[in-house]
């Protein structure tokens, strides 16, 4: 009872291109399943929110008197925005400041951004620099 041993030819190109289509296969493999998980940060951002919350400020100078903008947020919303520190000459002096803030105040907590943000031709320069010194302070807020 001998066993006669069977003999089997490889072409050497054969086997690297077989080597090769089963890595290049693996690859594929991978790199669909790592497309297709969830992100995990984008799980943790959307679970904690996108601001610490609290109240941030940012201050800005009219007519030689600073002003400082409050915004209050939690961690998902913005809640408010104030002027602290308003004297009345500087509220005589800008009587479209404190108007221009409330629209932008409200414009800001419907929309939660101030993407395509639309300033009246009347108030466009104050809303303006309220709109920056409001980015400045929401700025400070983000995670």
């Amino acid at each position: 009872m001998q066993s006669t041993p069977k003999i089997m030819v490889l072409q050497l190109k054969e086997v690297i291109y077989t080597v090769i289509f089963v890595i290049l296969g693996i690859l594929l493999v991978l790199l669909l399943i790592f497309m297709f998980l969830p992100d995990k940060k984008e799980d943790k951002n959307e679970e904690s929110g996108s601001y610490n919350a609290g109240t941030y400020s940012a201050s800005l100078i009219l007519n030689s008197v600073p002003v400082e903008v409050s915004v209050c947020v939690d961690e998902n919303y913005i809640k408010s925005v104030e002027l602290v520190n308003l004297s009345d000459s500087v509220s005589a002096m800008y009587p479209l400041l404190q108007p221009s803030l409330e629209d932008i105040e409200s414009f800001l907590v419907a929309n939660q951004s101030l993407d395509n943000i639309y300033f009246e031709t009347d108030n466009e320069y104050t809303g303006t620099v309220l709109a920056a010194a409001i980015k400045t302070a929401l700025g400070k807020a983000e995670k």
